[in-house]
């Protein structure tokens, strides 16, 4: 009986230990979004670099699909900028408001 009590109280501990971790874990976050020019008219193969406002450094460097589009994960909390550019296009800097 003692044996399957202290089973049961070890796989308790061992479940409510795992609860624990799993809230523990790193929260993420992300970026998307569509370059286009002052007409509307979507970007496509424009460079994105994803800068860390903390460090300044850049986290990731991405291109923009054939709809403009683009998308960026698994980033850590933070304020990021963007810095967009593309051939005939003046280079832009986006910024949280």
């Amino acid at each position: 009986m003692r044996c399957v009590l202290r089973f049961l109280a070890s796989g308790l501990l061992l479940g409510l230990l795992c609860v624990l971790v799993s809230a523990q874990a790193i929260q993420t976050g992300g970026i998307t979004g569509v370059v286009s020019d002052k007409t509307g008219a979507v970007v496509a193969g424009a460079a994105v670099e994803v800068i860390s406002e903390a460090t300044g450094k850049s986290v990731r460097s991405l291109t923009t699909d054939s709809d403009g589009g683009f998308a960026v994960t698994l980033l850590p909390p933070g304020r990021y900028r963007l810095e967009i550019s593309a051939s005939n296009f003046k280079k832009a800097n986006v910024r949280e408001r």
